[in-house]
């Protein structure tokens, strides 16, 4: 359920937010347009607002300044504290992951995340999106900003690539964790009972905006 990687998130806690910042040259293509991709999720969402994947509490704060309320989940300790010193107390972070979490004390209208529904394998994605589908009312979406392939063939292209280009922390990364589909995940989206709709924001990442029917 993605806390077989928590010691790398624990240990990135620190320089995370470098990361995002493109100081990173291996990740730097992962994480452009990183502002954007923030803004265009926190747009996307409702009013009242389940988070999973705080870390440092980057979107979090867009979410706040757009006077959006926001449970937030995350399973990092390190994270969780990052987070707190960003926000300065102004939300509630719960230790918790996609699949085991506190329930909000509220009904809520939108689930986000950016950056980390690929912990999940992709059994595990449909049933964090089948549990999801019963939080939600007919309207109520799942905004997720992630790394996905539009195909198996570009997922095996773009490992090559990295490993072409010396990126071997990258490439690794791309093997390791639990990156899919755009077909396999409009699938697990519409067998739970939701119409989605995916737009690319770099090489990598893609916003999926799923709406409950």
């Amino acid at each position: 359920m993605g806390r077989e990687f928590l010691d790398l998130f624990e240990a990135w806690a620190d320089s995370y937010d470098q990361s995002v910042e493109g100081y990173d040259q291996e990740y730097r293509e992962v994480f452009a347009n990183y502002e954007e991709i923030l803004n265009t999720v926190a747009t996307k969402a409702g009013k009242v607002v389940l988070e999973f994947g705080v870390g440092t509490g980057n979107l979090t704060k867009k979410l706040l300044e757009q006077g959006k309320k926001v449970y937030g989940i995350e399973p990092s300790a390190p994270m969780r504290k990052k987070a707190y010193e960003k926000l300065g107390g102004h939300v509630s972070i719960e230790d918790g992951d996609f699949l085991q979490f506190p329930l909000p004390q509220e009904p809520i209208d939108t689930i986000v995340s950016t950056y980390a529904f690929h912990h999940l394998t992709d059994e595990e994605k449909r049933e964090a999106i089948a549990n999801y589908g019963k939080l939600l009312a007919k309207g109520g979406k799942i905004v997720f900003a992630d790394t996905a392939f539009r195909d198996r063939q570009a997922f095996e292209r773009a490992i090559e690539e990295a490993r072409k280009r010396g990126f071997h922390n990258l490439a690794d990364d791309l093997q390791r964790e639990y990156y899919t589909t755009l077909d396999v995940l409009t699938n697990l989206f519409e067998t739970n009972g939701f119409t989605v709709t995916f737009a690319q924001h770099n090489a990598f990442v893609w916003v999926m905006e799923a709406i409950k029917q």
